[in-house]
């Protein structure tokens, strides 16, 4: 029976923030706590498709951290902004039949999606 030191890992991926101790127990019964530390919750990342798009844009998992609306943009190759609107659901789908060919940016919440429409 060897001692000695073990590294143990284990990897989380969990929608909230948590605080985690690690308890460590020996042989004899004796046993002793880590330092609490702070993980980071797993966010899904947004998904926008299909990509290059020609009828319409699907936007999934817009809405993060318990939020219950998200505002979204939409600017032309030009940069102008031609769209404003808030977001209630988690997944939209926008129409983008008579838009013009080229590279727009969606911008959800504080994050920039490029998408090509054709």
């Amino acid at each position: 029976n060897q001692l000695g030191i073990r590294n143990y890992e284990l990897g989380i991926k969990q929608p909230n923030s948590a605080y985690y101790r690690l308890k460590q127990v020996d042989f004899d019964g004796n046993f002793v706590y880590s330092n609490v530390i702070f993980v980071e919750g797993f966010t899904q990342q947004i998904k926008v498709y299909p990509n290059p798009a020609s009828e319409y844009v699907i936007l999934e998992n817009i809405l993060k951290n318990g939020n219950t609306h998200v505002n979204i943009s939409v600017f032309d190759p030009k940069g102008i902004n031609t769209i404003n609107f808030v977001a209630k659901q988690n997944t939209i789908k926008i129409m983008i039949k008579n838009f013009q060919k080229g590279i727009y940016l969606f911008k959800i919440g504080n994050e920039i999606k490029k998408i090509v429409i054709e």
